[in-house]
């Protein structure tokens, strides 16, 4: 008997289950179809965004990963590399200034304004000041950084330029400034283009109780430095007589005078 009821309420259940499904809804079959579209749907966009997701990663990281490629600052120079030791503490270059020094100074500096076209500064998104015979007024980045050892130079030793002597405050402003800006221009430098390449090591000295460094040279990977003068850039060097026909049309004067 129970067995029988049992069956005979499982039977009811079912038949009252199409009842219900009718009533609901003309086809009761409808439910599981778009039951099945949606979650079709739900699953294709969430594997599209995975896809896009994993491929924007992908790129950016190959982009970040890649080296960025060396760039000239105009076309046609020719930028080699060699071996070379650093010049000792006693270089031309160095130590207490006189003739020799200024003389090796003002060789190397004396062809550091170039001429460069307004196509070239675009490239860099720059403008500079225009040139009496043509094109217009730039120094490459590397005598910028030489300018600035010279001044620091200059200024470490100042006793022996009488121009650098009994400074008003205004003059004593400007090198002031002067001076950090070349500080700040040679960190920059030293921190972009990090040597990473050779080891600073140490040694011991009777005249030091801490270790000192070891004077020995080492080789560097350098430019080619008479290489690169000797390329294109000769070409565009402006000439002492052409700087001096600039003119400033909005130097006052007096406002200098003033401070």
């Amino acid at each position: 008997m129970i067995e029988s009821n049992e069956i005979a309420y499982q039977a009811l259940s079912t038949d009252d289950e199409k009842i219900e499904c009718a009533q609901v809804s003309k086809d009761c079959h409808q439910h599981r179809p778009a039951r099945h579209r949606w979650l079709y749907f739900s699953l294709s966009h969430l594997a599209l965004i995975t896809l896009y997701t994993t491929l924007f990663i992908f790129v950016f990281r190959r982009l970040t990963d890649e080296p960025l490629p060396r760039r000239d600052a105009f076309p046609g120079l020719d930028v080699n590399y060699k071996l070379s030791k650093y010049a000792r503490f006693n270089s031309s270059f160095a130590g207490k200034p006189g003739p020799e020094s200024e003389e090796a100074w003002h060789e190397l500096m004396d062809t550091m304004a170039i001429r460069v076209t307004a196509e070239e500064l675009a490239v860099h998104d720059q403008q500079s000041v225009a040139l009496p015979r043509g094109g217009y007024l730039a120094w490459l980045g590397v005598f910028h950084e030489l300018h600035c050892v010279k001044v620091l130079r200059r200024w470490a030793w100042r006793d022996y330029y009488s121009e650098l002597q009994n400074l008003s405050a205004f003059e004593m402003k400007h090198h002031l400034a002067h001076v950090d800006h070349c500080l700040e221009v040679l960190r920059s430098a030293a921190l972009c283009r990090a040597d990473t390449e050779v080891l600073t090591v140490f040694t011991w000295s009777e005249e030091s109780p801490k270790p000192v460094f070891d004077p020995r040279r080492i080789d560097h990977r350098c430019v080619d430095w008479d290489h690169l003068m000797a390329s294109s850039y000769v070409d565009r060097v402006v000439t002492h007589g052409e700087l001096d026909e600039l003119a400033n049309p909005l130097f006052n004067q007096d406002k200098m005078r003033d401070g």
